[in-house]
């Protein structure tokens, strides 16, 4: 009798237990069904489970990935500098506005950086060598002081003496390339003011003796060498600068040099005025070179 009633009442537990349970248990499917409906969510200790690949990244943990929208290298910049923080006026260091007034705690002295000294060391050195003997400067300052000194009579002109050669066929007159084989002939050299010149060696060293220029329509011409061959003259003029320290040679070897070429074009010789030479005025022209020797 009292195993019966027991037994009885374990049943009846056991029935209470599974109604109560029933309930529960049908949610619960409902709801995993209406998850794995909805998202395909899955779940671990009752807390959803999403997909690495689906998780929204947040500001702190995003790293960036290459795409094509990835945003270009002045976007990137702008965007840093927004970010940066801006500096207003209130926010700058103040600057003492009185320069004679000592700093607050400036009772030390600063030093001369090693940086500073090794500079100013560098300095000294250079300075001492530019004041050393440069051959290669000493050369070109020798050079100019000679052609300077060479030129002088020319470069410091007050007066000069001058003869113009003119075919007697005015009408044939010279051609430029007459010019340059005459200059070859004669040893003159193309130099300063563009003219042609004679010095006391034929190579073109020594004192200056005098200079050639040529004439045509316009007058008076220096001789371009870009043109000179092409070119076409009515006379060429000798001339001797003065004063000049060796006048009297200077005229001397102008006047051969003019009576040969003379010779050479079947010309004559005649003075600025227009007037032929003859040895009684070269006597008056010798005379005027010699006062200013």
């Amino acid at each position: 009798m009292d195993q019966s009633v027991w037994l009885l009442l374990a049943v009846l537990a056991i029935v209470l237990g599974c109604i109560l349970l029933v309930p529960a248990i049908l949610r619960a499917i409902n709801s995993k069904k209406q998850i794995d409906h909805d998202g395909d969510v899955h779940h671990k200790d009752g807390l959803p489970i999403t997909p690495r690949d689906e998780r929204l990244l947040t500001h702190d943990d995003a790293v960036a990935l290459p795409s094509d929208d990835a945003p270009d290298a002045l976007t990137s910049m702008a965007a840093v500098a927004a970010s940066s923080p801006v500096v207003s006026a209130s926010d700058r260091p103040t600057i003492n506005p009185e320069p004679n007034k000592p700093a607050e705690n400036a009772d030390e002295t600063i030093a001369p950086s090693d940086a500073a000294h090794e500079e100013t060391e560098q300095l000294r050195e250079l300075n001492g060598k530019f004041e050393q003997n440069s051959p290669i400067l000493d050369k070109h300052l020798s050079d100019q002081e000679s052609f300077d000194q060479n030129n002088s009579p020319l470069l410091n002109a007050t007066d000069n003496i001058a003869v113009v050669i003119t075919p007697r066929n005015a009408y044939t007159g010279l051609s430029g390339k007459i010019v340059l084989s005459l200059v070859r002939e004669y040893g003159l050299k193309y130099g300063v003011m563009n003219m042609f010149h004679r010095y006391e060696h034929e190579n073109g060293t020594g004192d200056l003796w005098f200079s050639m220029m040529g004439v045509n329509n316009e007058g008076v011409q220096p001789f371009d060498l870009n043109v000179l061959a092409e070119s076409r003259f009515n006379s060429i003029l000798l001339f001797l600068s003065l004063p000049h320290p060796h006048a009297l040679r200077g005229f001397d070897s102008m006047v051969s040099v003019a009576q040969m070429i003379a010779d050479d074009l079947e010309a004559d010789i005649y003075n600025e005025e227009g007037y032929t030479l003859d040895d009684a005025e070269f006597a008056k022209l010798r005379a005027h070179a010699a006062s200013h020797q």
